[in-house]
């Protein structure tokens, strides 16, 4: 894994709608930082910070530092809450983590050669994802930013199961923890599907639109 991105942020002291409100319109969000044996502490972050950290691919699902008080603090993200009208980031939860530390967290499906699948090279079928992210359960040191399924072999009317996607080290899947029964396909190949759209055809022309010769188009006089 690439070196880890860092957040800086500041140990804020107060809480409540009225100094969170007053901590966004300054440019910063509220956060938490929770886990491990060190007490839950509430931090703040720039906007600016988090917002271009969060355009980084695989940050939800990567193990980063916040550095508070200088010391640097690896943690994974909990929850990212943001406004509902302009998905502005409003607050984030982040879960102390260490290499030893077993994690439950939920990560994206990511196919690779896609453009050289045989279901569509050959038999012009298409992709489906049925499946966008799962939950697996792993050693932090561990954690995978995706799942990847090679889908380059794959032909029309094959999919792929859960159960047989191929786990990195000590990563396992939760629902497949649950029983066997929770196993499901995630990716598969069919047909394209075409649509095809009649076009009405009107029997009767429509007022205003269409008249036949000699006929009146209604608020016209003749001449």
């Amino acid at each position: 894994m690439s070196d880890k991105l860092t957040l800086t942020a500041e140990e804020r002291k107060l809480d409540g709608t009225s100094f969170n409100r007053n901590l966004r319109r300054s440019g910063s969000i509220p956060g938490v930082v929770y886990g491990g044996k060190d007490k839950p502490k509430k931090i703040s972050i720039l906007e600016k910070d988090m917002v271009k950290a969060t355009e980084i691919q695989g940050f939800s699902t990567q193990i980063l530092q916040i550095s508070l008080s200088g010391k640097n603090v690896d943690v994974v993200v909990k929850e990212i809450q943001r406004h509902p009208s302009s998905s502005r980031v409003i607050h984030a939860d982040f879960m102390r983590v260490d290499a030893d530390s077993k994690i439950t967290l939920t990560v994206p499906i990511r196919t690779v050669n896609e453009d050289n699948c045989i279901g569509i090279k050959v038999s012009g079928g298409q992709v489906n994802h049925l499946i966008n992210d799962i939950e697996i359960s792993c050693l932090a040191s561990n954690l995978p930013e995706a799942l990847e399924i090679d889908v380059q072999e794959m032909d029309i009317g094959s999919s792929v199961l859960l159960s047989e996607i191929n786990l990195p080290e000590g990563v396992e899947i939760t629902a497949l923890i649950q029983g066997e029964e929770r196993d499901q396909a995630v990716i598969s190949v069919t047909e394209t599907k075409e649509m095809f759209i009649e076009e009405e055809i009107e029997e009767e022309a429509i007022e205003g639109e269409e008249v036949e010769d000699g006929e009146i188009i209604e608020g016209e006089e003749a001449t």
